[in-house]
């Protein structure tokens, strides 16, 4: 079976892992996963704040924190430079978006790829901008 590739946001990642999302589970090694290189932050960030919030114990919160180091997830960091903000930020604009989901944009527009997401305005932008979506 040929590998495809998909960019995917914080979103639908940690859905496919936290005991209290409805996602069922994706087979990541199926697929070239790129992210930009905000997204390990992102997910870190929501992961702090689902531990707060009691919805994951400690223990599955450092089982997640290890399973990013096992990720075979391609990093792209033109994302994150100078040269890619003006881009970024007009879909932001055009779409409504936070910057952060405008990276995940970006990528999937400049690889040409599906986004996996299960946020609703970067699934409508997506749509928009003729990107295919995995959700």
């Amino acid at each position: 079976m040929k590998k495809g590739t998909v960019v995917v946001d914080c979103s639908f990642f940690l859905a496919t892992f936290l005991p209290d999302e409805p996602k069922e589970n994706f087979d990541f090694n199926a697929f070239f996963v790129y992210v930009p290189s905000l997204f390990f932050l992102e997910c870190l960030n929501v992961l702090t704040v689902v531990l707060k919030r009691q919805r994951i114990s400690r223990e599955e919160y450092e089982k997640c924190l290890e399973l990013f180091q096992e990720l075979p997830f391609h990093i792209d960091n033109l994302s994150t430079i100078p040269a890619s903000l003006p881009r970024i930020e007009s879909l932001c604009n055009k779409h409504g978006l936070t910057s952060y989901d405008g990276s995940y944009l970006e990528l999937a527009l400049r690889l040409q790829v599906p986004l996996a997401t299960l946020d609703k305005k970067l699934i409508a932008a997506a749509h928009l901008e003729g990107i295919g979506l995995i959700q």
